[in-house]
């Protein structure tokens, strides 16, 4: 089962590979009881008011940084998301990260083990799967979401928005 929000999807990024095939590569290990997917945050992309296709308008996406030395500045880009087997749930420990049964652990793409805590997976690496976040989307839409969101204000805007910046398109391919 994903645990992933209505802006979040995910992105296969090997030729010939899909989620249910990276899946069904795990499902077998007895060892891992969920995939931790590291995601890839979008920007406002400068765009102001609201638009209907959300992934063929925001383009920008905060640049990763390298390497295990992670500046607390960008500890967005090491949050996860997990796609846990069902029968290895025991309870979430955040909205990152689940507490596993028969201690099976929450591993990376490359079935590096993700240690228990909050969701944070480094290296950050996106060489075979993806969750393409879009968190701020317009200035119009992030403002009508602070209305009901309790947890973030307009310095996660600036933020998100402050961090260097790189062109991702890879998500205008899909349609809607």
């Amino acid at each position: 089962m994903a645990f992933v929000d209505a802006d979040e999807f995910f992105e296969t990024l090997r030729e010939g590979e899909t989620l249910l095939t990276i899946l069904q590569e795990l499902y077998p290990i007895t060892t891992i009881g969920a995939l931790g997917v590291n995601w890839r945050l979008h920007s406002s992309s400068g765009i102001i008011h609201k638009v209907s296709l959300v992934r063929k308008s925001f383009t920008s996406c905060c640049a990763d940084p390298v390497g295990l030395d992670i500046p607390s500045g960008w500890k967005d880009s090491r949050l996860i998301k997990s796609i846990v087997k069902t029968d290895m749930f025991d309870a979430p420990i955040s909205p990152h990260m689940f507490r596993l049964k028969n201690n099976t652990k929450t591993v990376g793409e490359h079935q590096d083990v993700i240690n228990d805590g909050i969701g944070v997976r480094v290296p950050i690496t996106k060489d075979r799967i993806a969750l393409h976040h879009y968190t701020l989307k317009s200035r119009e839409q992030f403002e009508a979401k602070l209305k009901t969101w309790q947890d973030k204000d307009w310095s996660y805007w600036d933020h998100i928005e402050g961090l260097p910046q790189t062109e991702c398109r890879e998500m205008t391919k899909y349609n809607p």
